[in-house]
């Protein structure tokens, strides 16, 4: 199945947290690191109010696309997310 996706206007949550682990910035409250395969969409998540307006707006920016989330706090206080991840597995 394919789809489309479509503008959303509203901006796209974000929150920052300031932590370093061997000089390497947190990727905490990055949502955009999300990974997609086909029509599934796996959304980082951090355990913060802000995951569930992160997997709306990604519900209302690709519709016909399955949205999950994964609790990846640890892994982006690492400095990478879920597509920084299954890059450095691709290769």
């Amino acid at each position: 199945m394919r789809f489309a996706s479509k503008p959303v206007r509203e901006t796209a949550p974000y929150f920052f947290e300031d932590d370093q682990r061997d000089g390497i910035r947190s990727a905490a409250g990055n949502y955009a690191n999300f990974l997609r395969i086909g029509d599934l969409v796996i959304v980082p998540a951090y355990g913060s109010a802000s995951d569930d307006v992160a997997i709306r707006r990604l519900e209302q920016a690709l519709p016909g696309a399955t949205i999950a989330s994964v609790l990846c706090l640890e892994l982006a206080r690492e400095g990478g997310v879920l597509n920084c991840v299954w890059w450095n597995v691709m290769q």
